[in-house]
């Protein structure tokens, strides 16, 4: 009698382990059914993402899944990169940059670093993935290539330089153009309060000089006082002269002088000639 009691107990025992080994059988093929789905999924929009690459890792840092239009752009090949890890394929310098951005998306965090890829400039941002458990299981890179970007940025920098140096350098020859017409403005002033009373006193020292025997004692101081008004005249002459420099003609690049200074010597304030001082004698 116990006999067939046990047997009958050991029947139903293997019969519930058979179910119990169907049903997780069959939680497993649909858990794996599901794994190729994603799989698919992930793959189908790895590769057509446009202008970058999308890459899967696990904890180790290995590759699981590498996809993107950048990816044939640059001339590379998924098998390149996928079951093998970040260090085999990728620099040494460029994977300490990595593994800092990898590990913190499988610590949780979203991570965004520019990457120096051999001679360009790489843009990652890097994201976790969670398991069906709930945790992490995965991270999710995303890579653009910004070189171009980068290179503008740095054309816009020099542009934007150059253009405060030519700004600063305009702002100094003006300055130097305003002090520039300030004295011209006094040497203006000074010759004409010079030039004046130069030529009246030209006038009554040739005057006196015509009336003046050579043998006068006096003769030899009047054409002293003659010579050196004449040398006053010709200082005023050379102090408008200087203060007037675009009149010689040389393209200083400084703003257009007033009309009033593009004249060597205005009339008002008109140099007594030598020859002149000898029509009057």
């Amino acid at each position: 009698m116990r006999a067939p009691l046990r047997e009958k107990n050991l029947d139903q025992t293997v019969a519930q382990l058979r179910r119990e080994l169907a049903d997780k059988t069959r939680a497993l093929e649909e858990r794996e059914q599901r794994l190729r789905t994603s799989e698919m999924q992930y793959r189908l929009l790895i590769e057509h993402f446009p202008n970058g690459v999308v890459a899967l890792f696990d904890q180790d840092l290995r590759y699981r899944l590498v996809g993107g239009m950048g990816l044939t752009a640059s001339g590379m090949t998924k098998e390149r990169f996928e079951g093998k890890l970040m260090r085999e394929v990728l620099p040494a310098r460029t994977c300490a940059t990595l593994e800092l951005c990898y590990r913190k998306a499988l610590q949780g965090e979203e991570a965004v670093m520019e990457v120096p890829y051999m001679n360009r400039v790489l843009l990652v941002h890097a994201l976790p993935i969670n398991g069906e458990e709930g945790g992490i299981s995965a991270g999710m890179a995303v890579t653009q290539d910004i070189t171009r970007h980068k290179r503008r940025e740095e054309r816009l920098r020099r542009s934007g330089q150059r253009y405060r140096t030519l700004a600063q350098e305009r702002e100094r020859q003006l300055i130097a153009s305003d002090r520039l017409v300030s004295f011209g403005e006094l040497a203006a002033s000074i010759a004409h309060e010079f030039n004046n009373p130069l030529g009246i006193a030209m006038g009554f020292a040739q005057d006196v000089l015509s009336e003046t025997p050579a043998k006068d004692p006096r003769y030899r101081r009047l054409q002293i006082i003659v010579d050196e008004t004449r040398r006053c005249g010709q200082l005023m002459k050379n102090l408008l002269e200087l203060a007037a420099p675009p009149l010689v003609g040389v393209d200083l690049g400084w703003p257009p002088v007033p009309h009033q200074f593009q004249r060597p010597l205005p009339e008002q304030v008109r140099i007594l000639a030598p020859e002149e001082g000898d029509r009057g004698r």
